[in-house]
């Protein structure tokens, strides 16, 4: 069983990810398209650093969340439309 605060702290870093994530995706579109202008590149690449960073074990571990919660769901015959 996982502690308390180990499962809180997930729950921030879900909330953390959320909140940044639109910013995170046009700062990489930027960065990768290559209509766009070095300078501007490089301001990105400064600026995406500077988020917090995303950990694909977060991302990992909220897609296992919703699935466990869905087959409890199903199991339960409770899950919505």
């Amino acid at each position: 069983m996982a502690k308390t605060n180990m499962v809180e702290r997930e729950k921030r870093r879900a909330k953390i990810v959320k909140k940044y994530a639109a910013k995170r995706a046009q700062l990489k579109e930027l960065i990768r398209s290559p209509k766009t202008n070095p300078e501007v590149r490089a301001d990105a690449q400064q600026k995406l650093q500077k988020l917090p960073a995303t950990p694909a074990r977060l991302v990992d571990a909220i897609v296992a969340l919703l699935q466990a919660a869905h087959a409890v769901c199903i199991a339960a015959s409770a899950c919505p439309a």
